[in-house]
């Protein structure tokens, strides 16, 4: 049982992770997507 949620919390750190590393990809695009706009 206890096996079961530690492996379940690890999941849950690494889905965390993971979305914070996509919120960071997207906001550079935006940022780059608005840098090209006003270079333009």
């Amino acid at each position: 049982m206890g096996d079961l949620v530690a492996r379940a919390i690890a999941d849950g750190r690494r889905m965390r992770r993971r979305i914070r590393v996509a919120r960071l990809v997207v906001l550079g695009a935006v940022l780059a997507a608005l840098a090209l706009f006003l270079c333009l």
